[in-house]
């Protein structure tokens, strides 16, 4: 399992205590607890790109209104985007608010608290070091208009890679009850807490951002229209 997660990219410090388990092998292999060869293997992989890496570089190069990274203007044209979905969000934002109002499930003031942060924390997923994230935009350029027929295979692509996520962490689930249903609350067999320990890596996240973007997507009809339609497969009107 753990040299899956390497493969896929999980990063360290989502690991308890911010582990690094190619320094724990090591250490594993001075004690005779694991073989040399099995160090080798798992050295080797962990000094290759993982599928998150891959993953986030491809993203970087998505075509977003039709701009790729290395055209002239791409800067601008990624920053409009980006301003523009913000302000969709919050335009459909004042509809939220105005229905909940509305049929009184609640005050303008701290729903309208709520909706104003969701937008700032959109601005910051978008934009992390004060810069626009082009991974992350293209991320949710493919998010928002996976009916255009270039963007087709990439959506699927995308969900194909958050399935396999949502089945680990249903194996880790599974695994955690299988073993508390066995052992209870006892110490590991490997000296780990046991459940306590299992239970905690039901936080782990690898692709971090292919969850974090659903929180960012507004419905079809509030956003922009698509700049350049033709380029992902639609002819001009």
């Amino acid at each position: 399992m753990r040299e899956l997660e390497v493969i896929l990219g999980l990063d360290n410090s989502q690991r308890m205590g911010g582990m690094d388990p190619l320094a724990h092998m090591r250490k594993l292999v001075g004690e005779g607890k694991v073989s040399q060869e099995v160090f080798d293997n798992f050295e080797q992989v962990s000094s290759q790109p993982s599928l998150n890496d891959v993953l986030t570089d491809w993203l970087g190069r998505t075509p977003i209104n039709g701009s790729i990274s290395s055209d002239t203007g791409d800067d601008e044209v990624i920053s409009q985007f980006v301003e523009g979905h913000l302000d969709a969000m919050k335009l459909h934002g004042e509809t939220v608010i105005s229905h909940i109002v509305a049929i009184g499930h609640g005050d303008e003031e701290p729903v309208r608290a709520k909706i104003e942060a969701g937008i700032e924390g959109a601005r910051t997923f978008l934009m992390p070091d004060g810069e626009i994230n082009r991974s992350r935009a293209g991320l949710l350029f493919i998010e928002s208009y996976r009916e255009l027929p270039l963007l087709a295979w990439p959506r699927k692509l995308i969900d194909t890679i958050v399935d396999l996520e949502q089945s680990m962490l249903l194996f880790r689930s599974h695994h955690a009850r299988m073993v508390e249903r066995m052992i209870g609350r006892r110490m590991g067999t490997g000296g780990s807490s046991g459940v306590d320990y299992l239970d905690a890596t039901l936080k782990y996240r690898i692709f971090v951002d292919l969850w974090g973007v659903r929180t960012l997507l507004v419905k079809r009809d509030a956003l922009p229209d698509v700049k350049n339609n033709d380029f992902y497969g639609f002819a001009q009107s």
